[in-house]
C-alpha cells in the first residue's frame, strides 16, 4: 500500500500537470509578489546547485570514457571528421539565419523620439551619456584577446583550480586528452578497472539526477518567482523591438532545430518535444547549459536512442564549444547597435559580421547572462561601433531574453549531436533497459 502511494506520488509529481501548475504559480508569485519571491527563490537556488554539482563529475567522466572507448576502437577518425562536418556548419547557418532576420526586422531602424529619449534616461542613470554616444564621434573601442592567447587558455595549468573555477574548456581540454591517453594504452588489467570506474561515476550521479526530477516543479517555482521578479516593465517597453526580434529569432532556430532532430530520429516532432522536454524546461529555467548536460544527455540516450558512446562525447563539446544562442544575439545586438547609431553595414562588414559572431559565442564559453554581453564587443570592434553605452541597455532586458538564449544552446547542440552520432542497436537498447530497471 505504502508503495504503491510513493508511485503515484512521483507519477503526479512529474506529470506534466503538476510542472505545468508550478511554472504558473512560480510566474504569478514573481509579477504580484516579490516579498513573497525572496521567500520561495531560494527553492529554486538550491536544485540549481544540485544539479549543477552533478554536472562536473558527469563531464569528467562521460568524456574520458566516451574518448578512451573511441580510441581503443580505431574509430575516433569517423566522428572527428563529422565533428568537423557539422560543428562548423551549424555554426554557419545560426550566424546566417540571425543576420538575415536582423536586416529583415532591424530593431533599430524607426524608433520615435519619446523611445530614444527614454534610452537616454536608462543610460544616463548608469553614468553613461547617451546622447554624446549617439550624436558625437564613436567612442574608441577595445580589441579582444587574441588567437594565441586563447589557445593557451584552453591548457589548465592545475586541473582542480580549473574545475573549482568551473571553466569548462580546461576541463574538457584535460579530459579529451586524458581520455586519448587511456585509449591508445593496452587494454590492460590497470587500464579497464579505471574506466569502469569512471563509469561507476557516471552511472552514480545519472541515477541521483533521476532523483532530482522529482524536484523539479518546486525548482522551477522558485526559480521562475526570483527571475520575474527582477524585471522593470519599463525597460521592457523602450527596448520591446529589440527584445521580440531577439525572441522570434531564437524560437525561429529552435523550431528549425527540433524539425532536424525530428527527421534524424525519425520521430515525429511531437514525440521529439516530449521527449527533450525536461533539458528544455531547464534551459529556460536554470539559464545555464552545462546544468541541463545531464538531462539532454539522457533524452538523446534513453528517450530518441541514440548510442551513449559517441552522445556522452560530442553533446558536451556542443554546448561548450558552440554557442548558438550567444551567436545568434551577438548577430542580431550588432545590426541594433549600427542602427542605433545611425551606422550601416557594407557587404564586407556583413561577412566580419557573421564570422565575428560565431567567434565571439564561441568565446562565451563557460559563461552566462551578463558575462557573456561584454564578449559583444569582439563583433562591434572591427566594425567601429561602440559597447560602452548600449551595455546597460541590453544588461537591462537580459533577464528576458537570457532563457531562450540558452534554450538555443540546448535546442540546437542536441540536434547537431544527433547528426554526428548513431541511433542504438538493438543490443545496446537491451543493455540500457537492463540497466534502466536494474536502477529502478
Amino acid at each position: 500500500m505504502i508503495t504503491l502511494s510513493t508511485n503515484k506520488l512521483k507519477d503526479f509529481i512529474s506529470s506534466p500537470q503538476a510542472i505545468l501548475s508550478s511554472v504558473v504559480v512560480g510566474a504569478l508569485i514573481g509579477t504580484q509578489s516579490p516579498q513573497l519571491s525572496s521567500y520561495v527563490a531560494p527553492l529554486g537556488n538550491i536544485y540549481l546547485t544540485l544539479f549543477t554539482m552533478c554536472v562536473f563529475p558527469i563531464l569528467i567522466s562521460g568524456i574520458v570514457v566516451s574518448v578512451a572507448r573511441l580510441i581503443s576502437k580505431n574509430d575516433s577518425g569517423y566522428y572527428v571528421k563529422r565533428i568537423l562536418i557539422y560543428f562548423p556548419i551549424f555554426l554557419l547557418s545560426t550566424s546566417l539565419l540571425a543576420v538575415l532576420v536582423g536586416f529583415i526586422f532591424n530593431p533599430g531602424k524607426g524608433l520615435d523620439s519619446g523611445t530614444l529619449q527614454a534610452l537616454g534616461v536608462l543610460v544616463n542613470q548608469s553614468a553613461v551619456d547617451l546622447q554624446v554616444n549617439l550624436t558625437g564621434d564613436l567612442a574608441p573601442v577595445e580589441t579582444g584577446p587574441g588567437f594565441s592567447s586563447f589557445l593557451v587558455g584552453l591548457i589548465p595549468a592545475n586541473i582542480i583550480y580549473a574545475v573549482n573555477t568551473e571553466n569548462t574548456l580546461q576541463v574538457l581540454f584535460f579530459c579529451i586528452v586524458s581520455g586519448i591517453a587511456l585509449g591508445v594504452l593496452p587494454q590492460s588489467q590497470t587500464t579497464e578497472p579505471l574506466l569502469l570506474v569512471l563509469e561507476s561515476v557516471y552511472s552514480a550521479f545519472q541515477t541521483l539526477i533521476t532523483w532530482l526530477k522529482y524536484l523539479l516543479p518546486f525548482g522551477l517555482l522558485g526559480l521562475l518567482a526570483g527571475q520575474l521578479s527582477e524585471i522593470s516593465m519599463t525597460h521592457v517597453s523602450v527596448m520591446s523591438n529589440f527584445l521580440l526580434v531577439s525572441i522570434f529569432t531564437f524560437v525561429l532556430l529552435f523550431i528549425f532545430s527540433a524539425l532536424l532532430l525530428s527527421v534524424r530520429s525519425k520521430k515525429t516532432l511531437k514525440e521529439v518535444l516530449f521527449k527533450i522536454k525536461e533539458p528544455l524546461l531547464l534551459a529556460f529555467t536554470t539559464q545555464s547549459s552545462l546544468a541541463c548536460l545531464p538531462s539532454s544527455i539522457d533524452s538523446l540516450t534513453n528517450g530518441l536512442r541514440f548510442e551513449s558512446k559517441s552522445t556522452n562525447l560530442v553533446l558536451p563539446l556542443a554546448i561548450t564549444l558552440c554557442r548558438f544562442g550567444p551567436i545568434a544575439y551577438f548577430a542580431i545586438a550588432t545590426i541594433f547597435v549600427s542602427s542605433l547609431y545611425q551606422s550601416p553595414l557594407g557587404f564586407g562588414d556583413i561577412i566580419i559580421l557573421i564570422v565575428a559572431s560565431i567567434l565571439a559565442g564561441m568565446a562565451t564559453s563557460g559563461q552566462s547572462g551578463i558575462l557573456t554581453l561584454t564578449m559583444l564587443s569582439i563583433v562591434l570592434s572591427p566594425l567601429g561601433l561602440p559597447l560602452d553605452a548600449v551595455l546597460v541597455l541590453l544588461i537591462a532586458i537580459d533577464p528576458l531574453i537570457n532563457p531562450f538564449r540558452t534554450l538555443t544552446i540546448v535546442g540546437i547542440s542536441m540536434t547537431v549531436t544527433s547528426f554526428i552520432s548513431e541511433q542504438a542497436t538493438d543490443e545496446d537498447s537491451l543493455y540500457e533497459e537492463n540497466e534502466s530497471m536494474a536502477l529502478s
